[in-house]
Order: C-alpha cells, then sequence, then structure tokens
C-alpha cells in the first residue's frame, strides 16, 4: 500500500520558496511542508527571527483554531493538523489490510508502524492515543491493532485456554510460574505469551506488579472486601489479616488496586478511593 503524503516530497523541499503571508501563516505552511514527520525548531529555520515564546504563541493559536498538533513546547514539535489526520486514516487502513495479511497475529509491532510510515515515536503515540479515543485501535505491549481485530483460536487453543484460566482460578492467590506453566502444556514462550494475553483482552485475568497475576474472580472479590470494609484508610497489615496473604502477595495486590483506582498510596497507608 503506497503512502501519499499531503504535502511536498523530500526532492521539493530543498527548492521550495520561503512561505508568505503572516508569521502564524509561515508557521502554518512550513507545518503543512513536512507532513506526517512533523516540525521541529530546526525546521523552521524561516521563522528563527522569532523568539521561542512568540513561536510558541503562534502554536498555541494554530491548535486552538484546529490547523496543528503540538506535541511538545521544549523542544518545540508540531504537526499539521491536515497530515495528523491523514496519518490517522492511512494508519487504519494499514492495520485493516495486516490483519488480513496476518490473521494469526496479534497485531503489528510500534517499530514497523515507524518504519512504515516515517514517523517519530512522538507522533505515533498521539495518533495512538487518538484513535484509542476514538475505540478504534487498542495497544497491547508493543502491538498495535484495530479494537474490531479477535484472533482466530483453534480448538486445541480454546481447550489450552479454559484450561490455563482454570489454573489461575486454583491458584487463586499464589503466583503461578509461566515457566510450570510452559512445562505443563508444552508451549513455546511466544505462544504461551499469546494467550495469556488473551486472557487479560477478555478480562478473565489481570496482571500487576512483580509479574503477579491474578483471576477475575479472586480479584473482584477482594475489591468487594476492601469496599465494605468501611474504613477510608488501610494500612497493609489489615490488608493481609483481610485477605489472608503474605506480604510477599499483598504488596503486589495493593499495588494492582492502586492502577484500578480503588485505592491511592498515602504515605504508609492507602486510602479508599
Amino acid at each position: 500500500m503506497s503512502i501519499r503524503r499531503p504535502a511536498v516530497s523530500r526532492r521539493r523541499e530543498k527548492t521550495i520558496a520561503p512561505p508568505a503571508g503572516s508569521d502564524k501563516e509561515k508557521l502554518a505552511t512550513l507545518c503543512r511542508a513536512r507532513g506526517v514527520r512533523g516540525a521541529r525548531e530546526r525546521d523552521l529555520a524561516d521563522l528563527g527571527y522569532l523568539s521561542e515564546e512568540k513561536l510558541a504563541r503562534l502554536s498555541e493559536e494554530l491548535e486552538a483554531e484546529g490547523t496543528v498538533k503540538i506535541l511538545s513546547f521544549s523542544p518545540l514539535f508540531l504537526i499539521s493538523r491536515e497530515s495528523f489526520d491523514y496519518l490517522c486514516e492511512k494508519l487504519l487502513a494499514y492495520l485493516e489490510e495486516f490483519h488480513k495479511r496476518h490473521r494469526s497475529l496479534k497485531g503489528v509491532t510500534a517499530e514497523k508502524v515507524k518504519e512504515r510510515f516515517g514517523i517519530s515515536q512522538m507522533v505515533l503515540l498521539l495518533a495512538v492515543k487518538t484513535l484509542e479515543k476514538a475505540g478504534k485501535v487498542r495497544m497491547q505491549r508493543d502491538r498495535l491493532m484495530l479494537s474490531s481485530h479477535a484472533e482466530e483460536l483453534s480448538p486445541q487453543e480454546e481447550d489450552i485456554l479454559k484450561r490455563l484460566e482454570d489454573l489461575y482460578y486454583r491458584g487463586e492467590f499464589r503466583s503461578v510460574s509461566l515457566d510450570d506453566i510452559r512445562r505443563e502444556f508444552r508451549l513455546s514462550e511466544g505462544r504461551l505469551d499469546r494467550l495469556v494475553n488473551i486472557l487479560m483482552e477478555r478480562k478473565k485475568i489481570f496482571q500487576g506488579p512483580e509479574g503477579l497475576f491474578i483471576h477475575s474472580h479472586w480479584l473482584d472479590e477482594v475489591v468487594a472486601k476492601v469496599r465494605a470494609s468501611g474504613k477510608k484508610e488501610l494500612t497493609v497489615g489489615e490488608f493481609k489479616n483481610m485477605t489472608g496473604l503474605s506480604r510477599k502477595y499483598a504488596i503486589p495486590l495493593l499495588e494492582l488496586l492502586d492502577q484500578m483506582r480503588i485505592t491511592r498510596r498515602k504515605g504508609s497507608v492507602r486510602e479508599i478511593l
């Protein structure tokens, strides 16, 4: 799939005449000329006579008008709204084509997307965040995919998935070793990682800090106990007594509750939100 950039080509950028008009119009023109790569301070040489404060103010005005998006102020990094919308459109088309060609793969790596479109990490992250908010894509670890994409599993894989989920359920709060699981089911590291990710996508298990995996059933029970305690704050000791967990598992589980915004750490205690 070829990509036609809504901007001048690399060959013509060297000979293009300096933009005309007001300083704000010149800035907008330079941003459009940079296309999906975006315009950094070094790309704004024609506006070198402007102070950093003036460039920042003009950038904010252009963003408020919907002409550009600001990726950072220091150093200044902008992308035209036209180019950004074009990138998002092409990215969705690329993912759709990728899923058709590679049905067994979870998604495409972030590195491959950056290389494919010639964009920076900051531009990619902004595009992903925008498309995630619109419910069109999702990013898991380093792989990007359409929100509608569902991996096709064989009956054998679905059976392994059910047995894997049962193992986490029976494990309650014990740390389940991925090495033990790999040996039990005779899975490669990549295949096991894929199946564990599917369980997380289906919200059957959740992963906390320090490699802690917990089945959703047990996590729901913990959340219910915390909220039914009637307390406003919770110490680690109280949480251990409440759940019957050792400190080894209580601390990472509390950190998972912090991530879920069930609790919030406040010094040596947790606020119950």
